[in-house]
Parts: structure tokens; sequence; C-alpha cells
């Protein structure tokens, strides 16, 4: 069991290499967000007419238009996040971008009134210090090297704050998702989201002017593992540990995620964090482990079978 959670981990954290290889390869950040998006959606939709249905039957008008709301929230994640690593380091952009859970915890106190643990709030506000040394961090270094990576410091800052948004957003995504929960099928929920997010992606991509076509083998084979590893297959594994280990436990081991993109960047890509950079990486995913931590046997946590993480 736990080696099958570790083989998804380790499926998604090459999420942000494959990235970068389609990048590299001429494919503009919004056409790889997108195809990732297209690819998977289509996939889910054979089997969803492979099994005889058709996924929003049987959903009701609000809550479609909130799933179809919910795939927005996704594809802004990933336009955000996948355009970051265009611009920043792949330790620092996954390392951001997983940051969600403290802007879920600090939404629930504004929007819901909810009240935090004490340790809830230790890890907040560790991993805002993390997240803040990582901006300094960045904005000190030279540059950075690697595929697609400019080596202006003002740059890096702008990738490292589109993985932020990307955080953000995705933070969106769960909010909707888990007034969904129990409501509709995790099958039809997740076709109606992904088919949104790609519709939404292919628009942007279009209205920005990305090439949608034209790639080299290299490319789709990057974009086609992007579907079928990270966003899928992790995605599968991940919602199969979560109906048999505790979430919270599946939430710490996501943080492997992180560590598992920055070792695989640093042994393929040649993007090693400086110490200061991997000091700041350290205190951010504590603090995002400490979060978790406090919310063993809470009530806040993602909806059934929608994990915390989809990178």
């Amino acid at each position: 069991m736990l080696a099958v959670l570790a083989g998804g981990v380790f499926v998604a954290s090459t999420g942000a290499i494959l990235v970068r290889y389609a990048q590299g390869a001429g494919v503009e950040s919004l056409a790889v967000a997108a195809w990732r998006l297209t690819l998977a959606s289509s996939l889910l939709a054979l089997i969803a007419v492979w099994r005889g249905r058709v996924p929003w039957q049987g959903v009701s008008g609000p809550d479609l238009r909130l799933a179809l709301l919910a795939g927005v929230m996704l594809g802004l994640h990933f336009g955000l996040w996948i355009s970051s690593l265009a611009a920043t380091s792949v330790a620092s952009s996954v390392a951001l971008v997983s940051s969600t859970p403290i802007w879920v915890a600090l939404a629930s106190v504004l929007l819901q009134r909810e009240r935090l643990r004490a340790l809830t709030w230790i890890g907040i506000l560790t991993s805002l210090a993390g997240i803040g040394l990582i901006l300094r961090a960045d904005g000190l270094s030279d540059g950075l090297t690697g595929l697609a990576i400019a080596p202006s410091s003002a740059r890096v800052m702008g990738g490292n704050l589109l993985a932020l948004g990307g955080a953000l957003a995705f933070g969106a995504y769960l909010l909707i998702g888990r007034r969904l929960a129990g409501r509709i099928r995790l099958l039809d929920y997740v076709s109606i989201v992904y088919g949104s997010a790609a519709v939404a992606l292919l628009m942007a991509a279009v209205a920005s002017g990305a090439s949608l076509a034209g790639y080299s083998a290299s490319a789709w084979l990057a974009l086609i593992g992007l579907a079928l590893g990270p966003q899928l297959l992790a995605h599968t594994v991940f919602n199969w540990a979560v109906g048999r280990l505790t979430p919270t436990f599946v939430s710490l081991a996501t943080l492997g995620e992180p560590l598992g993109s920055a070792l695989l960047a640093a042994l393929l890509l040649g993007e090693v964090p400086s110490s200061a950079q991997g000091t700041a990486l350290a205190v951010l995913l504590a603090g995002i482990g400490l979060a978790a931590l406090a919310e063993r046997g809470g009530a806040r946590q993602p909806p059934e079978g929608r994990p915390g993480t989809d990178h």
C-alpha cells in the first residue's frame, strides 16, 4: 500500500520536469496546460462513454455550474503554475504551488469563521516565513540555469508570484469541490472539471496566440506523459490512498512531490538550489507539514476522492 502511494508521489514529481521538456521543445506554457487537460479529459470522456454515462446526467443546474466554475479555477491553476516553470526554478515553483493548504486554512477563517488549532497557526506562520525566504533567496540570485529559464532575478520573482497565484487558484478549486462533495459521482465530477478546465485553457491559448500544433515527437511524448502520468495516474493513486489511509498521512506523503521534483531537476536539468534556497524550501514544507498534522482528526479536509495535490 505504501509502495503504491510512494509510486504515485514519484509520478507526480515528474510533472514539472515533463513541463520543462515540453517548453524546451518549443511548446508555449498555455499550450502545455491546454494539452495536458485536453488529453486527460478526452480519455475520461472515452471511459464515461464506455461505461454508458453522460458526466452531467442527473447533476442539478446549480451543482453543474459550480463544477464548471471549479474547472475554470483548475485551468487557472495549471495556466499560472506551468507559466511559472518558464521563469523560475522547479524547486521554488513546485514548493510555492504546494502551499495551497495554507491559503485554504486562511480562507476558512475569513470566509467560514472556522477556528484553527494553535499548531495550525504555527504551521501557517512557518509556511509564510518560508514563502518570504524563497522570494528573498530567489530575488538575490543571479539567475537560474535550465530549460526556458531566463537569467533575470526580476523574471524569477515573477515566476514565483505566478506559482503562488496557482496555489490560490487551486485553493479556490478545492473550496468549490468541498461544497459538491457527495453530490456528484467522482468520475462525473472529474470529467466535468477536467473538461471545463481544458476548454478554458484552449481558449486562453488561442487568445494568447500560442500554437497548438506542429510540435516535434519529443514534445508530444512530454505532453502525453503529463496527461497519463501526473494528471491521471498520480491522481488515481491519491484517490485510492485516501480511501485506505488517513487523509493526514496522504497529505504529508504528497509533500514528497516538491522534494522529488527538486531532486529530479538537480539530476536532469542541473538546477541545484543554493543553501539559502534549500533552507527556504525546508521551512515552507515544514510549515505545511505542521498544518497538516494539526488537522489530524479535524473536519477540514479536501473532499473525499479529491486530494489536495494535482501536479
